[in-house]
């Protein structure tokens, strides 16, 4: 027996656990990899309504062996190698949607939007470069959420010395914030490089910031 709605990707990914954390209580989720074998995939498929998944691992064909498909959401990349006509043709809704990036942030501005992507990189290591984001004053709070008891919990860890005790209230702000969930962690940044041993001064930072004055060649 198949699932209502199907998580198409691996099974180990952030995106896998959020999408099964916010799955409809009403629905049957589940996850379907990519490498599992076709006949397995065939099972898990046959009666799923909705597929979440990128473009890059979905294909007409297998659509069209589901006949209880109604809807295809495409995340990330890979939406421009799916067949949509085709795919629309088999009575499958697909939900694409792109916009150039600076329309992008003129809405998250404006708060034209239901559910708005963005990120930010934590420009020092503590857990307020990214927990002052939701402050309820932050001009870069673009979640139009706001709680008086997380600001003062954040404020107050800004007032306290004691390394132990911010932590703490930096913790229960953290908790507030996950309970209310005005955002969804969907991904964290990674970068690979590859460096040769003649150059100096290539230090490793969660930036991924690399100043050229401070690069040498032997």
């Amino acid at each position: 027996m198949g699932h209502s709605v199907i998580y198409y990707g691996e099974h180990d990914g952030a995106r896998t656990y959020r999408a099964l954390e916010l799955g409809p209580d009403d629905l049957e989720w589940g996850v379907v990899s990519p490498e599992a074998p076709e006949e397995e995939q065939a099972e898990a498929l046959a009666d799923a309504v909705a597929i979440i998944t990128n473009g890059l691992s979905i294909t007409t064909e297998m659509l069209s062996k589901m006949p209880n498909m109604k809807l295809l959401q495409v995340m990330s990349a890979g939406f421009d190698a799916l067949d949509v006509p085709a795919i629309r043709e088999l009575g499958i809704e697909v939900n694409l949607f792109a916009r150039r990036w600076a329309a992008h942030w003129e809405a998250l501005e404006q708060g034209d939007f239901q559910v708005g992507r963005g990120g930010w990189l934590g420009d020092y290591p503590d857990p307020s470069t990214f927990l002052d984001l939701f402050l309820s004053d932050n001009e870069l709070n673009r979640s139009q959420w706001g709680s008086a008891s997380y600001d003062e919990l954040v404020r107050e860890a800004g007032r306290t010395v004691d390394a132990a005790s911010r932590l703490r209230l930096l913790s229960a702000a953290e908790r507030q914030l996950v309970q209310q969930l005005p955002a969804i962690p969907v991904f964290h940044f990674s970068s690979v490089s590859l460096v040769s041993p003649k150059v100096g001064g290539y230090i490793d930072n969660p930036l991924d910031m690399h100043l050229l004055r401070y690069i040498s060649l032997e």
